[in-house]
């Protein structure tokens, strides 16, 4: 017999599941790769009992927290898409995770509490000065850009990044890559290192001071979240 509804509450986007993926399987996968599973309403890390948690669809959850004043199934934007279904869960102290990661990297949706009808989401615009190209540590090391089936994010953060530069006046003369497969670091490299001024300028390699002065919105993970700013919004009780 159900027990909830718990105190936490996950959005999880169509956009995020893998092309034809059930929802409810995609739970059970990103569960299983944090050591987890849910049997019934229990959350359980081998015989260990974990938290609480059942899965909704959209109409359990606009019955359970249709009222919350962060609940909603709109469609949430680019890269985002709508929601499809809901974790619904509830840990105790300071034990958080991997529920807080779970929710920003797997489920990526609205991540609201019911106690208090504070929301967070997962999956947000970030602003970054362009000197991050130059760093293998930059965009957060990579970390904050999201990962996405076939081509069109990683296409739209190279654009994005290509076009602030030329609004600029600073040109790629090359273009901007994305090149996961070669480091677990910073992905994102302009390629030859070189700008121009102006469509018949002079070629110039690009510096940390050049960049510094450029920057972008790109749509990343909303890393604040997992940091200790944002911690008073997982504890519970």
């Amino acid at each position: 017999m159900a027990s909830g509804p718990y105190n936490f509450v996950a959005a999880i986007l169509d956009a995020h599941l893998p092309p034809g993926g059930d929802w409810r399987a995609h739970a059970g996968e990103c569960l299983a790769r944090r050591g987890l599973r849910l049997e019934g309403e229990s959350v359980h890390a081998g015989s260990d009992f974990v938290a609480r948690a059942r899965l909704c669809d959209p109409a359990e959850a606009s019955a359970a927290f249709g009222g919350q004043p962060w609940f909603s199934l709109d469609d949430r934007g680019e890269f985002r898409g709508r929601p499809v279904g809901f974790f619904n869960w509830e840990h105790y102290g300071a034990s958080e995770e991997p529920f807080d990661r779970m929710a920003v990297f797997d489920f990526r949706g609205t991540i609201g509490r019911v106690d208090t009808g504070e929301a967070r989401e997962a999956v947000v615009e970030t602003r970054y000065r362009l000197d991050n190209l130059l760093s293998k540590f930059g965009f957060a090391d990579g970390d904050a850009l999201l990962h996405l089936p076939g081509p069109a994010y990683e296409d739209a953060v190279s654009t994005r990044i290509e076009e602030a530069m030329a609004a600029a006046g600073w040109p790629a003369s090359i273009g901007v890559a994305i090149e996961r497969s070669v480091t677990i670091h910073n992905p994102v490299t302009l390629i030859g290192g070189m700008v121009r001024r102006g469509a018949g300028g002079e070629e110039v390699r690009a510096s940390q001071e050049l960049l510094a002065g450029i920057e972008v919105d790109l749509v990343t993970y909303n890393l604040r979240l997992l940091s200790a700013d944002d911690k008073d919004f997982w504890r519970w009780p």
